[in-house]
């Protein structure tokens, strides 16, 4: 059994790239099922967000190479694994464990600190259980991270004064204006992040606001919250001219903002600048528009400095978060360590048990030679070599737990002892 993570991130793969290897909610059941279908897959989890797109998975320890998953992910996406091949991370066991609770922590996000991760994490691993692609182990894996994110929330500061990308991305029109106050903005998409992001321009002052998504219900509902205008999507044109910036955290099959419809909006602003921070993967605002004069467009890769600032200014409760996971790391560990190799031990130890005790019989018992006190001296000889035969192995194994050596090592003894087959 091999636990393994194969990922890209804001740190490792331009967004560009990042955003054709999307998963979107829609196609992740399709997804799942094909990754669980190649060889030896036993359990899958994807985790697809708009800084990360992570496949977590169990495969037997025999095979040492991944290359199928990813000819799998350039068949699913259309695209050549050349493109990204070399912008791809890979973990396996306890590196891959210890990532995930580092993920789950937000101390591998783009904010540190960040509340949302704890929840894309938890809806990932419960989509996959829904879907049955999940098992014992990741079911177990994945329980003790949402156990480790818990206790690192509680038990520290990382998520004091709450920072996300929405607050990221509001920072740093901060820094561009000024301040806010005075200036109007547009959010476009009424979900979790965009009512975040309208949250964090209210809590920065922002004067007026609109809030746009294509079922005007929802964008009604969260306008009702912050005092703002709510629009549908078909509106955009006629709203463009009129912010100073715009803020885009939607799910599209096409750029809802194109270069024709902000050159005629600043036609209308008469050159005014508009400040535009796409913060949607994949991208919702054509990037052609960064070549317009006084528009200034920003995506998720942009974030990066103002979220380095906020890394260091928590680098002591950083600290404290590593402790944990350190500690429920090496607990899972040994967790592991009994799941993988207690049952070939036990069966081992039976098939001695059972030797031993056949052997007594057929040589003692039956010629009835000796007495009790004799009988027992010889129970305690037998099972004291017994035990002395099987130590070393049994070291062995739980040492090479979780490795394809160890793999290949309890086969090796399936083999020579004749025990059971590994369960499939």
């Amino acid at each position: 059994m091999r636990i393994t993570v194969i990922g890209f991130n804001h740190k490792t793969c331009p967004i560009d790239i990042r955003e054709k290897l999307a998963f979107k909610d829609k196609d992740i059941e399709c997804a799942l099922r094909g990754i669980n279908a190649l060889p030896e897959i036993r359990e899958t989890v994807i985790l697809s967000t708009c800084n990360r797109v992570e496949i977590y998975f169990v495969r037997s320890a025999s095979i040492d190479s991944d290359d199928d998953l990813l000819e799998f992910i350039a068949k699913y996406h259309r695209v050549e694994v050349t493109s990204f091949k070399n912008l791809l991370y890979r973990h396996t066991n306890s590196d891959a464990i210890e990532h995930l609770f580092r993920v789950i922590s937000s101390l591998d996000s783009l904010a540190v600190g960040e509340p949302q991760i704890h929840g894309q994490v938890k809806d990932a691993y419960q989509k996959s259980r829904e879907l049955h692609t999940s098992g014992k182990i990741m079911n177990t894996l994945f329980e003790k991270a949402l156990y480790v994110g818990k206790r690192v929330r509680t038990e520290t500061g990382i998520g004091r004064a709450p920072i996300s990308v929405s607050s990221v991305a509001v920072d740093l029109a901060e820094k561009i204006f000024g301040e806010l106050k005075g200036k109007q903005a547009l959010v476009i998409g009424a979900g979790e992040m965009g009512e975040l992001v309208a949250q964090n321009l209210v809590d920065a002052g922002i004067s007026k606001m609109v809030v746009a998504n294509r079922s005007i219900e929802r964008a009604e509902e969260v306008a009702k919250k912050f005092n703002a205008e709510s629009k549908e999507l078909f509106e955009l044109p006629s709203i463009l001219s009129k912010v100073d910036m715009i803020v885009v955290s939607v799910s599209a099959s096409e750029p809802l903002l194109n270069k024709e419809m902000i050159v005629n909006a600043l036609k209308i602003r008469r050159g005014n600048p508009i400040f535009i921070i796409d913060i949607s993967v994949p991208r919702n605002v054509e990037e052609e528009i960064n070549s317009i004069d006084n528009v200034y467009l920003y995506n998720t890769d942009d974030l990066t400095n103002v979220a380095n600032k906020n890394k260091m200014m928590r680098s002591s409760e950083v600290a404290q978060c590593e402790e944990i996971i350190k500690y429920e790391l090496e607990k899972y560990l040994d967790y592991l360590i009994s799941f993988d190799t207690v049952p070939i031990i036990q069966e081992m130890r039976e098939k001695f048990e059972e030797i031993r005790l056949k052997e007594i019989e057929r040589v003692i018992l039956t010629k009835n030679i000796l007495n009790e006190e004799q009988m027992e001296a010889v129970d305690y000889l037998t099972r004291s070599i017994m035990n002395k035969l099987l130590h070393n192995p049994m070291v062995i194994l739980k040492k090479d737990s979780g490795t394809e050596e160890g793999f290949n090592e309890r086969r090796s003894l399936e083999k020579l002892f004749c025990l059971k087959e590994e369960e499939k």
